[in-house]
């Protein structure tokens, strides 16, 4: 099978970008969400659901693509997600948020709720690593210790661990959060 090399697509005013399974979001400067996509053959390209962006959509500041899904938070810490919804995985839960980051998986999604703060500390998730469920990333300032906290509704939080900064960030590794639905993640310095 011979595959055709498609030319780049330009984004002007690009800010982020988030790639998921067979296709791309580029989230732009005026807080607008840009997808695109191509068929299993890659071949022909095509726009596909999860690429196709929910008319309206405005102020966003973060966005995510998982394997068929696409999420996206926007000023107001709320999320919006689209495209295959076949594990729930487009579900947003009634009361979520303010949300200030977002994740997408094969067949999962995860949010980081808080307040947006233009100073540390803040989480962000890297990856989901099978045998140890999400890896997130913690970045504060050396030197004052934090307590990450996890929850499964919103209302009942329960401590997951107590970690320092190292040059800036700590990795933080969830184990217990395989085969869970829905975590939520919050930090906070200790006293």
């Amino acid at each position: 099978m011979q595959m055709s090399v498609l030319p780049p697509l330009v984004v002007t005013n690009g800010l982020e970008l988030a790639a998921g399974g067979r296709h791309v979001l580029a989230r732009t400067r005026d807080g607008r969400v840009v997808g695109w996509g191509s068929t299993r053959h890659l071949s022909i390209p095509v726009v596909v659901d999860q690429a196709r962006v929910p008319a309206g959509l405005s102020n966003v500041v973060a966005i995510a693509a998982g394997l068929q899904h696409s999420l996206a938070v926007r000023a107001d810490g709320s999320v919006v997600a689209w495209g295959d919804n076949t594990e729930g995985q487009c579900r947003v839960p009634e009361g979520l948020g303010p949300v200030v980051s977002v994740a997408a998986g094969d067949d999962f999604s995860t949010a980081i709720v808080g307040r947006r703060l233009h100073w540390p500390p803040r989480l962000t998730q890297v990856a989901y690593e099978a045998s140890y469920g999400p890896t997130l990333w913690l970045h504060g300032v050396d030197g004052p210790g934090y307590r990450v906290e996890i929850s499964s509704n919103l209302r009942d939080w329960s401590l997951l661990l107590r970690v320092d900064c190292t040059n800036g960030a700590a990795r933080i590794r969830d184990p217990e959060a395989r085969g869970q639905r829905t975590r939520f993640y919050r930090v906070a310095v200790e006293p």
